[in-house]
């Protein structure tokens, strides 16, 4: 049976991938003109007093009201109202940058079609270098961001099936984790990237310090301008890239959570749980090497090939009752699960003979490797060798 533990660490991790999954349809690029005119209608008014530029020309002599209105007027010039203001992940890996472009102007160009904007830029190729140059560079960033997304969403449905192989099958689960961290990884990477660098080059490319000047006085420029372009793509991004981001740190702890307790359930896989020790004598070492055997052993052995005590061996000496079940005030070896009875078998090992004595507690009997199934209550003399199947396979010990 599953532990609790796995279960909950399997359905979060589904609930995150499947999170990641609608943030790739809401949103993740916007326009939002209110908050681009706050931002700029923000670095006016405190740059108001020494600013000279052409922002304070913008602002000189106005109030608040006004500069904000001759703000978003200038801005609504800029973008027509038909413009296209939002694009989801999906969006973009199922559109080429040259409709993207294209549902961008649409509105405020007279033409009809993508191929037709494309065939009018190839032919004014050379005689505007300033909209060929940035016509080229939009292409190619979005080229890269496309890439960028596809990766990102072939990460997340990967880890998605890795869970849900994981679940039903035998999978590791460092599977899932080898591809949910890089995707956390890559979203995390972009935040850094648009909080720190990318201002940076905006500020440092060949003709934005002109164009600052322009708008700021010299000594405003390394203050003002970075920021402002900080803030400026926090406005371009919308509800989708801000749920990516907070997923990206859940699963990031979520893959940590699967980490840690991974490595507590495998050492306590190794620590034999049994409240009777001082009293019957019972000691386990906690790591046993495989022992060659004569034909007639002095000692029995019992060793998990699956479940909690897998890879361990555990002496049983001749005479000795060993009891297994859920029970920690009953049993010497316990093992979790609702279909482990309180009680369900015990085991003792004759020298005489080199057989092990099976006596069943369970109410739904004690299987065993040949098919045999011990009913309730029944003892029974097996052979070296039986294995005893406990919790549809999950839990099987082995008697050597």
């Amino acid at each position: 049976m599953k532990s609790k533990m796995a279960l909950c660490q399997r359905i979060t991790g589904i609930l995150l991938c499947v999170c990641f999954i609608v943030s790739m349809v809401m949103p993740r690029y916007t326009i939002n003109e209110d908050k681009i005119v706050k931002v700029i209608f923000n670095a006016i008014e405190k740059k108001l007093e020494k600013n000279t530029g052409e922002l304070g020309k913008l602002a000189k002599g106005l109030t608040g009201n006004m500069i904000e209105k001759n703000i978003a007027d200038s801005l609504k010039d800029t973008l027509p109202d038909g413009m296209k203001r939002s694009f989801s992940s999906f969006y973009i890996a199922f559109h080429s940058s040259v409709s993207v472009l294209y549902e961008m102007v649409k509105e405020d160009s007279k033409y009809s079609s993508a191929d037709e904007m494309m065939k009018d830029f190839e032919e004014l190729r050379g005689e505007d270098m300033d909209k060929e140059e940035y016509i080229d560079k939009f292409i190619n960033d979005y080229n890269m961001l496309r890439i960028f997304i596809w990766v990102y969403i072939v990460l997340v449905i990967l880890a998605l099936s890795g869970i849900l192989l994981e679940w039903f099958t035998k999978l590791k689960k460092w599977i899932y984790l080898i591809f949910i961290w890089p995707a956390c990884l890559m979203e995390l990477g972009y935040f850094i990237a648009v909080q720190f660098i990318i201002p940076g080059k905006l500020k440092n490319a060949a003709n934005m310090p002109e164009m600052a000047k322009s708008l700021f006085n010299s000594e405003d420029l390394d203050s003002g301008f970075s920021t402002i372009f900080k803030k400026l793509l926090w406005c371009l991004h919308g509800a989708g890239y801000y749920m990516a981001v907070i997923i990206a740190v859940l699963s990031f702890i979520w893959g940590l959570w699967c980490i840690i307790c991974s490595e507590k359930k495998q050492n306590k896989a190794t620590a034999y749980n049994y409240a009777t020790q001082a009293a019957t004598g019972f000691q386990v070492p906690l790591e046993i090497p495989v022992q060659q055997y004569s034909a007639m052993p002095v000692t029995g052995t019992i060793r998990g090939i699956a479940g909690t005590f897998m890879g361990a061996d555990i002496k049983l000496e001749s005479g000795e009752k060993l009891i297994v079940g859920r029970d920690p005030l009953s049993c010497q070896l316990v093992l979790p699960g609702p279909t482990i009875s309180r009680k369900h078998f015990s085991v003792e090992f004759n020298i005489e003979s080199g057989m092990y004595r099976l006596e069943c507690f369970s109410s739904k009997g004690l299987k065993l490797s040949d098919n045999q199934l011990v009913t309730p209550m029944q003892e029974l003399n097996v052979q070296p060798g039986t294995k005893i199947i406990m919790s549809k396979g999950h839990e099987i010990l082995l008697l050597v």
